[in-house]
Order: structure tokens, then C-alpha cells, then sequence
């Protein structure tokens, strides 16, 4: 018979093992960032094997991605236990039945931004969606051709060779992207899937997908940080995200995410929702949204999902602090891997020397 010292060391390893994650992942993934938790720099807090928070630590904070990946009537348990031992957190992009909890549990809530959905079967007719059909348009008069990859040929040497001319549109410095927005095709996320779009010329863009899971069936896809050559024809990137939207409409898959538009309409969002009580955070993201562009592509990226004419969510910021402005640069280093924009940091160094 094993000691008790000897099952209490098997059920910790037990419940840390990637396959208990991945058996939760498929029962409870149900939100647009539910495949970021399973990225191999994420730490997985549980209270037993019936699931888990996944979340980042820099210095003394940690930050959770989304929402629990755990059965809904056990939110509240595990978010209070969580934040019991570790106070000193900050929750992005969570759903709003998570906010309200963590409001309950003295965090102060904003808008963080939108993610954007897309019912499927997907339709282009319609007043609001001729930019799109336009670009669409001119994806097909270039030829594009749309194909799925398998994840096996994005490995070894065929990734750099390949992929090295793709860039996002979203950053504006080369780099991979993480934490909440992952543009690395090394994730192994089950279920991914990859379409690539080709002309006379090779590979001009690909998209890379995260399933959506409930009760161990893929119900969507969320469409993770797209990449494109700066030559691809007009359209490519539209054309690309159409192609996987039609496959998936053959297989019945009933949603697709565009994922997280950060800082969009906050200002909206806090007048016309009473769940918000932080001012000061809401006026903090409308100020990045309005002229901190040039670390990202903010507004680019909030048009270009707009054109679609899809739902619309809002998603939440909470933490203990009214005015996060420390936690905003770890969760832009736990995502972009730097500190400042180089474009701000040029200026600060000029400022210094002068």
C-alpha cells in the first residue's frame, strides 16, 4: 500500500499532467483564447483534475488568460481559491460571467475590448459587407488558391525556409507573438488547424486556427494572429480566412472567431454596461487605443474585423488596482516579448540624451 506522503506526490503529478489539461480542454474550451491556455509557457492552477486557471507569472503578478477552463457552477470556487493564494493577479479577457464574479470578489472591472463572431454558414450579400466582398474579389481575379496544411509540414525545415517572408499586420516590429495572441505555428494546441494561401509566386499568407470545445466536440474555431507576405496580392489575407470558413461550413463547425479587437469601443462598452467600475483603467485603454498605435496596430486590426458585420462581445480587464499601467507592460512583454515599442524606446533615449 502506498503512503500517504507517496499518493499525495502521484495525485499532484497526475493532476499537472499534460493529458489531465488536455481531457479538460476538450470538455470546457469553449471561449475564443481557450487554446493560449494550453501554451507550453502557461501554468495551470487547480483545485483537482476537474480543470484549471491558466495563467503567466511576471514578478510578483500573475495573469490569467480568459476564462477557467472548468465546469461553469464551479467558476466561483476556483477563482476564489485562486485569488486567495495569489492575490496580486489580473485577469484578461475574461467572459462576462467571470467579471461578475470577480467583481463580487473586490476586483475592479473594464472593458478590455470586443472579440468578434462569425455565425456559420457565413454569407457575403449585404450592403455592410461589400468591403469584404470587394477583397474577396480581388483574392479570386489574383488567383489565389486556399489549402489546409497539415501541422507535420510546418516543422523542421520547412518552417524557416517557407514562412520566413510572412509577416502579422498587427505588430509593428518582427517577432512572434504570445500569451494573448499566439503567431508561432510551434503551439502544439490539438486540433489546430492551418490554411495557407498560394499564387503563381508560392505561399502569399496563411492562418493559423485553435478549436472550440464542449463536451469533446470541436463546435468552432478561433482564427489566431494571420500572416501574410507584404507582396501578396490584395485580398489575401479575406481570401485565406473565407477558404477556412467554407471547409469548415462542410464539416457543420457553427462558429468562427476573429478573436480579440484590444481596446475597442471601451468607451461604449463602460457607459452602456453597469457591470464596469474602474473609470480610471476605461480612460487609461481609450487613450493606448487612440495614440499608442505605433506598438500596435490597434485600429488596423478593430477595421478590419468590423468589415465582417459579425457579433460582437465585450470581454474583461480585472484586477485590484484602478489604474494597472505596471500590469499593462507585463502583459505587453508576456505578449510581444518587450518592454516598450522600439519606436518609444528611440525617443525616450533621445529625450535622456538631450
Amino acid at each position: 500500500m502506498l503512503s500517504e506522503l507517496t499518493n499525495a506526490v502521484f495525485r499532484k503529478i497526475l493532476a499537472e499532467s499534460p493529458q489531465s489539461a488536455l481531457a479538460n480542454f476538450k470538455n470546457f474550451g469553449n471561449f475564443p483564447c481557450a487554446g493560449q491556455t494550453l501554451q507550453k509557457d502557461m501554468t495551470h492552477f487547480r483545485l483537482d483534475q476537474s480543470g484549471y486557471i491558466a495563467y503567466q507569472k511576471l514578478g510578483k503578478d500573475r495573469f490569467v488568460i480568459g476564462d477557467p477552463v472548468i465546469a461553469e457552477d464551479r467558476f466561483e470556487e476556483i477563482l476564489k481559491s485562486f485569488l486567495s493564494k495569489y492575490p496580486h493577479s489580473c485577469f484578461v479577457q475574461c467572459s462576462k460571467k467571470t467579471a461578475l464574479i470577480l467583481k463580487s470578489l473586490g476586483c475592479y472591472l473594464t472593458p478590455i475590448g470586443i472579440e468578434t463572431f462569425l455565425k456559420l454558414p457565413y454569407r457575403l450579400e449585404g450592403a455592410g459587407r461589400c468591403d469584404i466582398r470587394h477583397l474577396a474579389n480581388c483574392s479570386e481575379r489574383a488567383g489565389l488558391k486556399v489549402r489546409e496544411l497539415e501541422i507535420s509540414q510546418l516543422r523542421g525545415d520547412f518552417l524557416p525556409a517557407t514562412f520566413a517572408g510572412l509577416t502579422n499586420g498587427a505588430i509593428r516590429f518582427p517577432g512572434e507573438l504570445k500569451f494573448l495572441a499566439v503567431s508561432s505555428f510551434t503551439e502544439k494546441v490539438v486540433g489546430t488547424r492551418i490554411f495557407a494561401g498560394f499564387d503563381n509566386d508560392g505561399l502569399v499568407g496563411t492562418s493559423l486556427f485553435f478549436p472550440m470545445y464542449e463536451n469533446g466536440k470541436v463546435f468552432g474555431y478561433s482564427e489566431v494572429v494571420p500572416k501574410r507576405n507584404p507582396a501578396a496580392p490584395k485580398g489575401t489575407r479575406v481570401g485565406i480566412l473565407l477558404g477556412a470558413i467554407r471547409q469548415f461550413e462542410s464539416e457543420g463547425i457553427k462558429v468562427v472567431s476573429l478573436g480579440l479587437s484590444p481596446f475597442y469601443k471601451v468607451k461604449e462598452l463602460y457607459d452602456s454596461c453597469s457591470l464596469s467600475n474602474c473609470r480610471e483603467s476605461a480612460k487609461l485603454f481609450e487613450m493606448i487605443y487612440k495614440y499608442a498605435d505605433f506598438s500596435f496596430n490597434y485600429q488596423g486590426l478593430s477595421f478590419h474585423k468590423s468589415r465582417f458585420r459579425g457579433i460582437e462581445k465585450a470581454v474583461y480587464f480585472a484586477s485590484k488596482k484602478k489604474l494597472p499601467v505596471t500590469e499593462l507592460l507585463k502583459i505587453y512583454r508576456l505578449t510581444t516579448g518587450r518592454w516598450l515599442p522600439p519606436f518609444f524606446k528611440r525617443k525616450v533615449r533621445e529625450v535622456a540624451i538631450s
